[in-house]
């Protein structure tokens, strides 16, 4: 429901969910045919990236659902102009 609503990532609060929701996306994607590649990451890796802090500072490698994406989108709104220029790394800084 969330990608077909346009959705690029599920920001949650809790540790239960974020594990839930991005560990079991495989059995999900087994189970019901569909690849959701769907990022789930925590409202506070969404402020730091806002902030500018790195992929390693927030932890995102540990993410099981690549958030690559989610962070391009985020540096691109926060940093339009480094964007533009081409400064950006999906990867971290």
């Amino acid at each position: 429901m969330a990608k077909a609503s346009g959705a690029e990532c599920i920001a949650v609060a809790c540790p239960m969910c974020q594990a839930n929701l991005d560990l079991r996306q495989n059995d999900i994607n087994r189970e019901k045919g569909r690849h959701y590649d769907m990022p789930i990451v925590y409202i506070s890796q969404l402020i730091g990236l806002c902030l500018g802090l790195s992929w390693e500072e927030l932890g995102l490698r540990k993410l099981m659902v690549s958030p690559s994406r989610v962070v391009q989108a985020v540096k691109a709104v926060a940093y339009p102009n480094v964007a533009k220029a081409g400064g950006l790394q999906s990867q971290g800084d």
